[in-house]
Formats: C-alpha cells, structure tokens, sequence
C-alpha cells in the first residue's frame, strides 16, 4: 500500500508554488478518485504507476462522474480537467520523495488575482470586439481573458454581457463593475463604434442605476459618471477623453470627485500624481501588476498623441512578466528574474532601425524612453543603473568578463544599498533583493507616467 502524508504533500507545494493559494484544493482533488469508487477507476494503480493519467478512458470516467453528480457549479470538462492536474501533481510529488525525475513536468498553478485591474478590462475589451467581429466564439473569449490576464472566469463573462448591454442599449445587467470600468468601456464604445452606440451605451448605464436605486443601492460616483458623460452642452468628445487622467485605473475611481464626496477617495498623494499603493507586498505578482497596468496607460498615451508605444507588449513580453513575478526562492530564479527584468527594461523600449547599422555590423536601435527619465542623477536612471549592473553580474560568466569596468554602478553597490554589503545566499536574501528592486520598478515607472502627463509628449523626437 501506498501512503500519502498530506502535511509533506502540502510542504512541496509550498516550496513549488510559493504563489498558490488553493494548496488544499490541490491535495483533496488529487484524493478525488480513491474518495469515490462509483468512479470505475483503480487509485492504487494510478499511485503505483500502472494508469496513465493522459489516458482518454480517465478523463472520460471522470467526466461522465462528474455529470452525472448534476452540481451546478462544477463543470464536467474543467472539473475533469483539474482533477487529472491534480492527480499529476500528486505523482509528481511521489517521484520527489523517491528521487526521481518528475513524470509530468511543467505543471503550473498560477495565482489567483484578487482585485480587477485595468489590463484585465483593457483585454475585456479587446476580446469582446473579436467575439462581435465573429473571430473567436464567446466561450474562448472567456478562456482567452482568464488565461491572458487570470481574470477569474465568471467574472469575465459578466464584463463581457455588459458590453453586449452597453451595445444594443436595451439590457439590463444586474452585477455592479467599478465606474473607473465603466468609464473605460464608454470611451472605447465611442471611440471604436460612434455616437450611435455610446448613446446606446448610456441607455444601459441608465437602466442599471435604476435597478440599483430599486434595490437601494445608490451609488453616487456611478450617476455623477451618467450626468457628465449624458449632458449635451458638453462636448463629448472632451468628456469621453477625460479618461486619460490615468490616476483613475490605479485609484479606482471616477475622475470628478467633488468635494461631497472626498471621503471615497482613500488615495494618497506622491509625486503629484494620485497614486495608491499598497504598504505590503506578500507576493510579487501584488507589484507587477500594477506595474503592468502603468505600462499599459503609458502606451495609451502615446497613442492618442499618434506616437509609437514605449514599451512593447506582445506574447513574448508576457513570458517576461511571467519570469519577473516567479518568487527567487533560489539564485538560479533570482538570475533569470534579472535577465528578464534587463529585457523588459532596456530591449522593449527600443526599435531596431533598419537604416543604420554600428561599425561592428550590429544593429542600430531608436530608444523610445523620454530624456528627462534617463537623465544622471534621477531616481529612474539609477533603477536603469540597478537593473544593468545585476545584468552584468549575472548574465557576463565568462573569465574574460571579469575586469570589465562598469561606467556606472556595480553589483556591490546594489547590495550595499539593499542588503548593507551582504553576500546573497538564503532564500530570503533573493526574495529581499527581488522585492526590492520590483518597488523601484513601480517608482520608475510613476515617474515615467508623470512626465508623459505633464509634456504631453511621449516620446522624443
């Protein structure tokens, strides 16, 4: 007989993915198929090896279990699903305690967002224009924004049944969205479809103030939001644009707060800008994303002046973020969160320009990051200066790279300032260095957006 201690189970997991919070979930699912033999399948022979978990016959028993039970929340294909994922974490863990190379590699557990951010409705949005283009089903669209943004599902086919609202104008939906949310999709709904439309729009933003006012909920930032963006002595496009008052996405209001209404606003101010932050970071995904989201109004920004974006942001700059928010429990991820935070920073703010090339045949790129941002003795160069001498460090092992000289600062200056000259060994020397360095990217980057905000200008000439 093969034994499971749950508490060493539960032990891996947390040194596997630090970042998951359903560890728990993982354990009883993996359990799922010894607790109920009406299933057909042998837990023994899965324990000893003698099942292959990628067969069709287990997920076909499953899914016939699981529809058969008739539980409303819990879908048979996504339910069979998570139970083999499960099933293989646990084998996975077995070949651990053995020694052994794991049979099922790259399992991934990604952590759960808590909060809705603005790069989750920005692909909201994005998504529910392919699904009425007809280029993708509603059913993948909801996929897409869950395995894009981690959105939980149910709540991006809610978003996006409010944009189908918002589109006809004579719907009503009953679950409430933040008004910053709100705000985002009028604007879009009038920049992408017209006038036609965004009246359309108001029309169902209407109809749910309503509902709300008959289940006495009033909510008093939503209605202001109505009046502005309904009255027609203003001009609307004016009104629609107000949005890239981009303290809105990171504060989660609505940009008119009057003075009756000053105690919602629980931001602080820095920098000029209104800006919330969280004093506790737990994990580093809680800095990443708003890092991300800050990217993200950045580059709208450049384009409604009809400049390039700053920062690219495609597929591979997701493999990026994906590297940058893995917690460094060891120093072989602390060196590739500093590799991937080096390109993220110095190659997606740059476009190779095809008419010039070095001397040295090597490409000759176009830098799309303001003067003001790079320029010595600011706060964000010296981040930049951060970022490269750990790059240096890490990225250069060859003998010959030893006495190059850096013009800059070195890597014993970073940890004369983070770690007070000690050398990194423990897990949580890495995590300190990686938390560290991810709340000066969150500065830079603040004042990266101020800049842009104030010059109105993006980008250099």
């Amino acid at each position: 007989m093969i034994e499971i201690d749950r508490k060493s189970f539960y032990e891996y997991l947390k040194t596997l993915y630090p970042d998951y919070e359903a560890k728990k979930t993982i354990i009883s699912d993996s359990f799922y198929i010894q607790n109920n033999p009406d299933i057909g399948i042998n837990d023994y022979e899965i324990l000893s090896g003698k099942i292959e978990l990628d067969s069709p016959n287990i997920y076909n028993k499953l899914f016939e279990y699981i529809k058969s039970q008739k539980r409303k929340k819990e879908k048979p294909q996504a339910g069979a699903k998570s139970y083999i994922k499960a099933l293989k974490t646990r084998a996975n863990f077995l070949d651990y305690r053995s020694g052994r190379l794991p049979k099922y590699p790259n399992i991934e557990y990604k952590p759960r967002n808590k909060k809705i951010t603005f790069s989750m409705i920005k692909q909201v949005f994005i998504t529910w224009k392919n699904i009425h283009n007809g280029d993708i089903r509603k059913f993948e669209g909801i996929e897409e924004i869950h395995h894009l943004t981690g959105m939980n599902e149910s709540t991006a086919k809610n978003y996006l049944y409010h944009l189908d609202c918002f589109y006809t104008g004579d719907k009503q939906y009953s679950t409430e969205m933040k008004p910053a949310d709100t705000q985002y999709f009028l604007s879009q709904i009038f920049n992408d479809f017209g006038k036609e439309f965004y009246q359309n729009a108001l029309s169902a933003l209407k109809i749910h103030i309503d509902y709300l006012k008959n289940k006495n909920k009033n909510n008093l930032l939503l209605e202001q939001l109505y009046n502005d963006f309904s009255n027609e002595k203003k001009d609307i496009k004016k009104i629609v644009l107000s949005y890239k008052n981009i303290n809105n996405y990171l504060n989660d209001e609505y940009y008119p707060i009057d003075n009756k209404q000053k105690n919602i606003n629980t931001s602080t101010k820095k920098n000029g800008l209104n800006l919330s932050k969280p004093k506790i970071y737990e994990r580093p995904y809680e800095i990443t994303q708003r890092a991300k989201d800050i990217i993200i109004l950045i580059n709208d920004i450049c384009e409604n002046y009809n400049k390039e974006p700053i920062f690219i942001n495609d597929s591979e700059t997701l493999k990026l973020w994906r590297a940058i928010e893995k917690l460094c429990t060891s120093e072989e991820i602390f060196i590739n969160f500093t590799l991937n935070l080096y390109i993220l920073i110095y190659e997606t703010t740059r476009k190779e320009n095809p008419e010039y090339t070095k001397n040295n045949g090597k490409p000759y790129y176009n830098y799309h990051l303001p003067l003001k941002f790079i320029k010595n003795g600011t706060p964000s160069k010296h981040f930049m200066d951060t970022v490269g001498a750990l790059r240096h460090k890490f990225a250069h092992k060859k003998p010959e790279y030893n006495n190059v000289p850096i013009k800059k600062i070195e890597y014993k200056d970073v940890l004369k300032e983070i770690l007070n000259s000690k050398t990194p060994k423990s897990s949580e020397d890495f995590q300190i260095l990686q938390f560290e360095i991810l709340k000066r990217l969150d500065n830079a980057l603040e004042i990266l957006l101020n800049i842009i905000e104030k010059e109105k200008n993006p980008r250099n000439p």
